[in-house]
């Protein structure tokens, strides 16, 4: 139940994160100051500019058509690494050896293992 629960709220949150970085309202706005304000401080047109190439890389720029499929496959990616994350987390096959097919493998290593 607890892990169900995370995973639930795991995918909440990306959901969240993939919305946020897809606000093409705020890359308008980062455009718009890029714009008109030609000579920034140092840190903050460091800031601007990241932000910018930040909201390029995720597809802001492209037609309204090409961000709601670049949205889709975010949101497949998102899915599919969910996935795999609960099976993974989930497998608990056991994989048995003899101590000569650990032949070469420290001491440790192998007190490590039980």
């Amino acid at each position: 139940a607890i892990r169900d629960a995370a995973n639930e709220a795991n995918r909440v949150i990306s959901e969240f994160c993939i919305a946020t970085e897809m606000r093409k309202d705020l890359y308008d706005l980062f455009s718009a100051i890029r714009a008109k304000e030609k000579s920034l401080p140092y840190e903050s047109d460091r800031y601007l500019n990241k932000c910018l190439l930040y909201k390029k890389r995720n597809g802001l720029h492209l037609s309204k058509d090409k961000r709601d499929s670049l949205e889709l496959i975010l949101k497949e990616m998102m899915n599919l690494c969910l996935s795999y994350n609960r099976n993974i987390s989930e497998e608990n096959v056991k994989i048995e050896f003899v101590l000569s097919d650990l032949e070469g493998a420290s001491d440790d290593f192998i007190k490590n293992l039980t």
